[in-house]
């Protein structure tokens, strides 16, 4: 939880709903409650971005609940957005201290976060679906296997004729998503994201903008290629 005190100082607190049980864990402070600055990594650990009180930038932190516990990941990247977990390893976009974006990726093995690929600025809709991220930048959808040979856009020829994708979404090694075609405006597409099949790209439609999963139970759906 992010509250004030009588400092006016956001911190970070945690609360068993006892007076004795509710305590700051950390003197850092949210950037916002957009959940791309959050996410939790098996039972016992959150990642987030916050902002120190005695340096004001945003750093990467992990927290295990406790105070001992909580703590940045590193001193070096700054402003970590679209945090994502990829079958425990966690993926997202932060700068150096040069201000040079990129994607990187940590997990509990590795003692520092390490570069995936240099020059990305955003990623929208990140997502797992098989053991990779998934995420859309500039209207292509990109794949990574956390090496910079594998981070690259999907190659099918098929989306290249679809606009305004949106709304990715992964689930049972599927990546779902939406997106228009001027020959049958909005659709909804699905693909095997562990296949590396050639098989048509076939779509149900109409399909909202804000793609839940669980309306796509009586979809007609079909399958794009994987590079």
């Amino acid at each position: 939880m992010d509250f004030y005190d009588n400092s006016y100082i956001n911190r970070f607190w945690r609360s068993d709903g006892s007076a004795s049980g509710t305590y700051v864990v950390a003197d850092v402070q949210f950037p916002s409650s957009n959940l791309e600055l959050f996410t939790s990594i098996g039972d016992n650990a959150l990642y987030f971005a916050g902002y120190s009180n005695t340096t004001f930038q945003a750093y990467l932190w992990k927290t295990d609940g406790t105070i001992a516990g909580t703590k940045t990941i590193s001193s070096t990247l700054i402003y970590p957005i679209y945090l994502t977990d990829v079958d425990g390893t966690l993926y997202f976009i932060a700068n150096d201290l040069s201000f040079n974006s990129g994607l990187w990726k940590f997990n509990s093995k590795m003692a520092s976060p390490q570069m995936v690929k240099p020059g990305l600025y955003y990623m929208q809709y990140p997502t797992n679906a098989c053991g990779k991220l998934y995420f859309l930048t500039d209207n292509l959808i990109w794949t990574s296997d956390g090496t910079n040979a594998g981070t690259k856009p999907l190659s099918d020829p098929l989306l290249a004729g679809l606009n305004g994708i949106s709304s990715l979404t992964g689930a049972n090694n599927r990546l779902f998503f939406s997106a228009y075609s001027y020959k049958t405006g909005r659709e909804l597409f699905v693909g095997n994201a562990c296949s590396q099949s050639t098989n048509a790209l076939y779509a149900s439609r109409p399909a909202p903008d804000n793609l839940q999963v669980q309306q796509l139970k009586k979809a007609n759906l079909g399958i794009y290629p994987n590079p």
